[in-house]
């Protein structure tokens, strides 16, 4: 078979290995997954871990607004370029994105390092907080400058309305131990220096006709404006507020020591109580309102937990707000925003958000006289809308903003062409080595073709992809030339029911109706034949070893079995490599059906006739 057969062998194996590194690189990454968890749950890993729009998570897409900081009325940014210094580090700049317009202008501070520097925002102070392997310093702007300070940056990181200035400096709550705990920052260590007064958590509390578990103690966020602080509080399905935060010393004591020392005792403890009775006003829950009540089919505490909407406090010319957010299942998501007027709220205005909006943030103006809401969808589209006095009106803060789910989509073709590249340099590498050491002829009887190279079979089978590839997407972009892409992610992300997916199930239908009339095509014409548009373009023929044609039931094994040559698709190694260690040249398709691919003009004139009455016969 082989003139030089070690030689042959060994460069095959080289090649081979070159070849299957993707396949084997995939089989190590998802091997373990697929045997321990079956094919469906590693579909759905697989596509999970690529971030295929449709099966990802908000916060896998989040946008630049989605989580920068709030500091003197912009989103704070750091720059994705930082300018090199002579001495390994460089200077890291820093952009503020208008919530009005998302124009993006520079600020004049900037700090030197080898690392980036996360900005951090309490109340109105600006930390650049250094990423703790590079052991660097983490400057507070100051008057606009960058100004080295003993800062650290605290573990684990909370979100916004969980970070706030408590006397002057950096401060956070969290909920540990049944008691919700403020750590203050001090000379560079954070430490736990108060808690929070809640009411009894041995008893319930009536605010108005609703009853209140304060066992079931959820999540807190802070608010600064001047000098008061105001807290919002989840418990129980509900958002209550109060207009001041109460604290109380830290102790490590678990006896109780988060509430007034005045609590009840004893069976007493166990009794509802309401705060609204005067002989109550001035006890535990005093200064607590409450802003909303979940309704039994309100999705409100399914948000809450997942998405911290306490985070949701904001002010409007100076006075307390909150965003609440319903009917969150449905795609149609509706923001309400109350107001306090000291003593009761009201709802002020409302806003029907974008379609798969799930995620919000507020954030507040410095002077308190006007806040922003930055809604996310679920494929990490940012829109924001300013709260004011007038009501709530949309701005073009998100604009400017890239979409980084997009991004993504481009996953899929990326690996097709990468594996397809592949494929082309081993088949290139193998055809190089079978010029050399193969024979090209075939005989049957009397009768000599020559055998078709692996090269002109590679480029007719490329030929006939693009075609089917080609005429595929041309009558997709045709269909879908006003398709609405993005409500679709938000539609799979969701599990909500769109007109996107019934169009885009049309689509689907359409599509692979084509694509299966375009295969059927190309195998009949191979089976009557033996050419495909490819193998006519590149001057080949499909034929039985007897020199015949094909027929159907072989045309249309051969085309089966291509899913195995081809590796699923995933990799072209074994068809390659069967051609080049067989004979005559015949992949696994080949074998199956007894066929053989030749060059069109090594058939006589006879043999031309024979293979055409053989034809009108089938």
């Amino acid at each position: 078979m082989f003139r030089h057969r070690p030689f042959y062998l060994i460069c095959l194996t080289v090649f081979t290995i070159f070849s299957l590194g993707p396949a084997i690189q995939f089989g190590f990454e998802y091997g373990p997954v697929f045997f321990y968890r079956g094919p469906l749950e590693t579909y759905q890993f697989l596509f999970y871990r690529m971030k295929i729009p449709g099966l990802g998570e908000t916060h896998e897409f989040g946008n630049t607004l989605t989580y920068s900081p709030f500091w003197n009325d912009r989103f704070v940014v750091m720059k994705n370029s930082p300018m090199p210094r002579g001495d390994g580090t460089a200077d890291w700049k820093y952009e503020g994105i208008d919530p009005e317009t998302g124009q993006s202008t520079e600020f004049n501070f900037s700090w030197p390092g080898r690392g980036g520097f996360r900005p951090q925002v309490y109340g109105h102070r600006l930390w650049l907080a250094a990423y703790d392997f590079m052991k660097e310093v983490s400057p507070e702007v100051i008057a606009g400058e960058a100004v080295a300070s003993d800062y650290v940056e605290p573990r684990p990181m909370l979100r916004h309305g969980q970070s706030f200035l408590l006397r002057g400096e950096p401060a956070r709550v969290q909920y540990l131990a049944g008691r919700f705990t403020i750590t203050t920052h001090r000379q560079g260590v954070w430490s736990n220096t108060d808690l929070v007064v809640l009411p009894d958590l041995n008893r319930d509390w009536m605010l108005g006709a609703t009853q209140v578990n304060f066992k079931r103690t959820g999540q807190i966020a802070c608010l600064n404006h001047g000098q008061q602080i105001h807290v919002f509080l989840y418990v129980d399905g509900h958002l209550l507020f109060q207009e001041n935060l109460a604290t109380i010393p830290y102790t490590t004591s678990r006896s109780g020591a988060d509430r007034l020392p005045s609590s009840p005792q004893g069976d007493s403890a166990n009794q509802v109580v309401s705060a609204l009775a005067p002989e109550n006003a001035t006890q535990e829950l005093a200064g607590w309102s409450l802003v909303c009540c979940a309704k039994q089919d309100d999705p409100i505490s399914s948000v809450v937990s997942k998405n911290f909407p306490v985070d949701s406090g904001l002010l409007i010319e100076g006075k307390p707000a909150a965003l609440i957010v319903d009917q969150i299942r449905t795609g149609i998501t509706v923001g309400s925003v109350y107001r306090f007027d000291g003593s009761d709220w009201t709802r002020f205005a409302t806003q029907e958000f974008p379609f798969g909006s799930n995620e919000f943030r507020v954030v507040v103006c410095r002077d308190g006289q006007r806040s922003y809401i930055v809604a996310t969808t679920s494929m990490g589209a940012n829109h924001v809308y300013a709260v004011e006095a007038s009501g709530i009106r949309p701005t073009a803060g998100a604009a400017r903003q890239h979409l980084r789910s997009a991004d993504q989509i481009f996953i899929v073709p990326v690996v097709a062409i990468y594996t397809l590249v592949v494929g082309i340099i081993f088949g290139l590498l193998v055809w190089c080595l079978m010029c050399w050491h193969t024979k090209p002829a075939y005989e049957f009887g009397l009768q000599t073709v020559a055998i078709a190279s692996l090269g002109w079979r590679g480029l007719a089978k490329l030929i006939d992809l693009l075609l089917i590839i080609a005429s595929t997407a041309g009558l997709g972009w045709v269909l879908t030339r006003d398709f609405d892409w993005l409500s679709l992610g938000e539609a799979l992300n969701l599990g909500a029911d769109h007109p996107t997916l019934h169009a885009a199930t049309r689509v689907v239908v359409v599509l692979l109706v084509w694509m299966a009339t375009i295969v059927i095509t190309l195998v009949v014409m191979q089976a009557r034949s033996g050419l495909t548009p490819g193998k006519w373009c590149c001057d080949l023929r499909t034929i039985r070893t007897s020199l015949r044609t094909c027929g159907l039931a072989r045309s249309l094994a051969r085309e089966v079995l291509m899913s195995l040559d081809a590796g699923f698709f995933l990799c072209w190694t074994p068809g390659i490599l069967c051609i080049a260690l067989t004979d005559h040249r015949q992949r696994l398709g080949d074998l199956v059906a007894d066929t053989i691919v030749v060059n069109s003009r090594s058939l006589s004139v006879v043999q031309e006739h024979e293979i055409h009455d053989n034809a009108n016969r089938d």
